[in-house]
């Protein structure tokens, strides 16, 4: 702490202080523009941040909450890291709930899948959103997109209906991805018994599909598929088969 003016001063003042107390020396040779600050100006420009503080406008956090429930799901992701108010209020399921109810208010959003058209060897998905407009003609812009690479796998790879946004993408062989493609974000789950099955004991009554498309013929699966809702009382996201 340091005494100045009759009045201590915390630690947060002290480099305007010391600013002023290193160039008083030098500040005769200098002109006025070129002069630092004075111990006089030191402890206005204190006072001056000070009083700057003081007049921050705090919003209330329900007017927090109705602004961050208007927002796409890429801001919700950057602004959790504003602070852990922020954070907490983002991933807590009554957000999440109104996130839900507000966005089904909006207009649909389509969902695009395709492959690789260009080299049929890799074993990627691209995923693309977009944007409809639902007036007196229905209108699109496109709003993300994505590729998921798989690794190698045998027979088809399907796709669930959305749930909340929410899509499954999986196959007899390889792990089911649980994507959410307004942020691009998703997750791998581990092989179900049935899928291990598949890779330990292949079905040996294969069916193979041939036709003009020039790639040579594939194997065919035929299996039970998977289901993915979400249970009204608990609020989790399940998969059924």
């Amino acid at each position: 702490m340091m005494e100045f003016g009759n009045r201590r001063r915390s630690k947060e003042d002290t480099w305007f202080i010391n600013r002023a107390h290193v160039h008083e020396v030098r500040r005769k040779d200098m002109t006025s523009n070129q002069r630092p600050f004075t111990l006089e100006q030191a402890s206005r420009e204190i006072k001056r941040r000070r009083r700057r503080e003081r007049e921050k406008i705090l919003i209330p956090n329900d007017i927090v909450e109705e602004i961050l429930v208007r927002l796409p799901v890429i801001s919700l992701i950057r602004f959790q890291t504003v602070s852990k108010h922020w954070e907490s209020l983002v991933s807590s399921r009554d957000f999440g709930e109104r996130y839900m109810s507000h966005q089904k208010t909006k207009d649909p959003k389509l969902f695009f899948i395709c492959d690789d058209l260009v080299n049929r060897s890799r074993n990627t998905l691209f995923i693309q959103t977009m944007t409809t407009t639902l007036k007196e003609t229905m209108t699109a812009s496109l709003e993300h997109r994505e590729s998921l690479e798989f690794e190698e796998f045998r027979g088809f790879l399907q796709i669930s209906e959305s749930c909340d946004g929410l899509v499954c993408i999986y196959g007899m062989t390889i792990p089911l991805e649980l994507m959410n493609p307004a942020s691009g974000m998703s997750i791998s789950l581990p092989l179900a018994r049935i899928q291990r099955l598949h890779i330990d004991y292949p079905n040996p009554d294969l069916v193979l599909v041939t036709g003009p498309d020039p790639e040579p013929a594939g194997q065919f699966y035929g299996f039970t598929r998977f289901g993915f809702g979400k249970d009204g009382v608990t609020g989790r996201y399940k998969l059924v088969m």
